[in-house]
């Protein structure tokens, strides 16, 4: 099952989710996102991550959806602005699963993280 199934059956009883791209999530710097509220965005990711799937694995089909399937190598690029601002504005549990993350995800912000 893809991220997009998944999605859709965690957010829309298997029915087409109008977020299931996730760049509302992940790109801060796509038109997507202005779609949200951080608050909005924080009760999806915490969905996500109550749902039993793990954050990391979300973030590695992002990445490869948008980097292989899409060609759209930029897009991935962004999942660490967005995970700055989910550690800034979330709670506890959020900032645990993202400082969680694998090195080579969180790396690039994890000095500004901590």
């Amino acid at each position: 099952m893809n991220y997009h199934s998944r999605l859709d059956k965690l957010f829309s009883k298997g029915e087409m989710w109008n977020h299931r791209t996730l760049r509302t999530i992940f790109d801060p710097f796509a038109a997507e996102w202005s779609r949200t509220t951080i608050e909005e965005k924080l009760k999806i990711l915490e969905k996500m991550i109550d749902s039993g799937y793990p954050l990391v694995n979300w973030i590695i089909e992002f990445n490869e959806f948008y980097a292989i399937d899409l060609n759209k190598p930029h897009v991935p690029l962004s999942v660490p602005d967005a995970l700055e601002v989910f550690y800034n504005r979330g709670n506890d549990k959020i900032k645990t699963e993202i400082l969680m993350l694998p090195d080579d995800i969180i790396l690039e912000i994890k000095d500004r993280l901590t």
